[in-house]
């Protein structure tokens, strides 16, 4: 039986009994697993107790489920990174900002978009 089959059979099934089924690889390392690479640990360990800004996601004010997963991704990367490591701290900020964007024919403009960022040092 192939994935996608299993996958409407446990969607679809009157009985309620979950089947599982097989996923790839770049499933389950979601991006909470690529937010703190070794390189960002790297430059944290080495800058005690200066603050930077890890990671970063832009939304129109509109996607608000769409910002809170985001948030909720930044918060769940952040303890588990400090699970890992203890002088880790982190802050998830958001909020309007007025962005320059590029479209494919080369126009720039200008949008009010909601900015949730991830914010993270290594206290001594």
């Amino acid at each position: 039986m192939s994935t996608q089959e299993v996958q409407y059979e446990s969607t679809t099934s009157t009985s309620k009994v979950f089947v599982p089924y097989s996923v790839d690889g770049d499933t389950v390392n979601t991006s909470r697993a690529l937010i703190f690479r070794a390189e960002i640990i790297e430059l944290l360990s080495e800058n005690h107790n200066k603050w930077f800004c890890v990671d970063e996601a832009f939304f129109t004010k509109e996607e608000r489920n769409e910002i809170l997963s985001k948030r909720s991704t930044y918060y769940t990367a952040g303890k588990n990174i400090q699970k890992k490591f203890k002088n880790i701290e982190f802050r998830v900020k958001g909020g309007m900002e007025n962005v320059s964007q590029k479209m494919t024919n080369g126009f720039d403009f200008q949008s009010d978009m909601h900015a949730v960022r991830l914010y993270a040092t290594w206290t001594s």
